[in-house]
């Protein structure tokens, strides 16, 4: 039986934290092997790996914008404004958006570890402080 005291804001920190571990988990899960001595080619392979295999369920693959395109159809569903909605969209817009780096050249640099490390692991750390944010309340 649903208990009759869940709220909308309570469904939207339920989807946070699936979010949290179906994207931000598995994309950064396939980034943090990786040193600044990693080779070019290992960058390239983990970050396309982070983006489109991010998740296997089943056997089947999940990239990440199929992930974030599921997830935002259930918050936008829920019909609930929060403060920090556009900071999330921005936050995964600028991960998925790391596929540039894959689009580039090969006599382009590879990017830095410690950047797309950092991209990735925004997407957590969003999704953790919209969570705690929407938690005070």
């Amino acid at each position: 039986m649903i208990d009759s005291r869940w709220t909308q804001k309570d469904e939207l920190i339920d989807i946070l934290f699936d979010l949290k571990h179906d994207l931000g988990k598995y994309l950064f899960l396939h980034l943090s092997h990786l040193t600044v001595d990693s080779p070019p080619d290992m960058v390239k392979e983990a970050l396309k790996t982070a983006l489109f295999e991010t998740r296997k369920v089943g056997g089947r693959v999940q990239t990440a914008q199929e992930i974030w395109d599921r997830y935002r159809g259930e918050i936008d569903a829920l019909d609930y404004a929060f403060s920090g909605y556009e900071l999330l969209r921005t936050a995964i817009a600028e991960a998925l958006e790391m596929r540039r780096f894959l689009d580039a050249e090969d006599s382009a640099p590879a990017p830095h570890v410690g950047q797309i490390q950092k991209i990735a692991r925004l997407v957590s750390e969003t999704i953790q402080r919209i969570i705690g944010e929407e938690s005070d309340e």
